[in-house]
């Protein structure tokens, strides 16, 4: 009998240890479940003030851009240059502009959309001027975030201001370079992740400039989607062997190409913020199986 009561009382026991070891496999299930959806929704609250700062950054480099070529657009000398097509001064002017300002790239178009000088392609002129959608933009205000085009296979964030005496002559057209530096001065700002990637429809993905090193950047492009017409672009992506959440932000789109901001996040960080609480599970299982 007494035999008897000691293994109902074993099994009994055993019972309550194992009940007590699946409900603790259940809550740390539960709480890590909870843990990896909180860190997703954290990084996406972060892409949203991110997005939100980056927009804000695109608005007022536009902004300055624009009050800098205007001021270039009305300076009498510059206007009789235009007027006159002295290709020296014009090309004089935009070069000493462009540099106290900072701009990477400075150029003229003709009333008739000709590029007839250039600080970026100084030879590629007369030619016609790429993006001729900027000179419709409302030239009382340009353009809301300016627009990130290509000139000789870099990135620029552009502007065009009109030049009037008192009519339309011509347009000055004035880009900050989109480089590694930029995109490092947004990290800064968001504590976020960027690359500037191309997507062409013949050659495929391009990092133009990002706060990655290159290996990394390389392992991005692979994972991005090889179809023009596959407009999304994953949420997750491995980056030296890590999980990132990723945000794509469309910046620019042709018919044969197409320019996004990609931010990205390290998921291991996100999760960092809620590690104290699984290891606080963890000790506690392990105090009571030993007590």
């Amino acid at each position: 009998m007494r035999i008897q009561r000691l293994r109902t009382r074993t099994r009994i026991i055993v019972f309550f240890v194992a009940l007590l070891a699946l409900v603790q496999l259940a809550g740390f299930a539960l709480v890590n479940d909870a843990n990896s959806r909180n860190a997703h929704a954290k990084v996406e609250e972060e892409f949203d003030v991110g997005e939100r700062l980056f927009a804000r950054v695109l608005s007022q480099n536009s902004e300055k851009l624009t009050q800098a070529a205007r001021v270039l657009a009305a300076d009498f000398a510059f206007r009789e240059a235009v007027a006159t097509r002295d290709l020296g001064t014009i090309g004089s002017a935009l070069s000493n502009h462009g540099a106290r300002i900072g701009a990477g790239a400075m150029l003229f178009v003709a009333l008739d959309g000709a590029v007839i000088a250039d600080t970026v392609q100084p030879t590629n002129v007369p030619r016609t001027f790429e993006y001729a959608e900027l000179l419709k933009a409302d030239s009382a205000t340009g353009p809301a975030h300016g627009a990130i085009k290509q000139l000789a296979g870099r990135p620029f964030q552009l502007v065009a201001v009109p030049v009037r005496a008192p009519l339309t002559i011509g347009w000055v057209v004035v880009g900050l370079p989109v480089d590694n530096g930029f995109a490092l001065e947004l990290q800064k700002l968001t504590s976020l992740g960027v690359s500037f990637m191309l997507q062409d429809r013949a050659d495929g993905w391009h990092t133009l400039a990002t706060t990655l090193s290159n290996p990394e950047s390389h392992e991005v492009v692979a994972q991005m989607p090889p179809d023009f017409a596959d407009t999304t672009v994953p949420k997750l992506v491995k980056i030296a062997s890590a999980d990132y959440q990723v945000r794509a932000i469309p910046l620019s789109i042709e018919h044969h190409r197409r320019i996004v901001a990609v931010l990205h996040r390290s998921l291991t960080h996100a999760l960092a913020a809620f590690d104290r609480l699984r290891q606080t599970l963890i000790a506690l299982a392990i105090a009571s199986r030993v007590f």
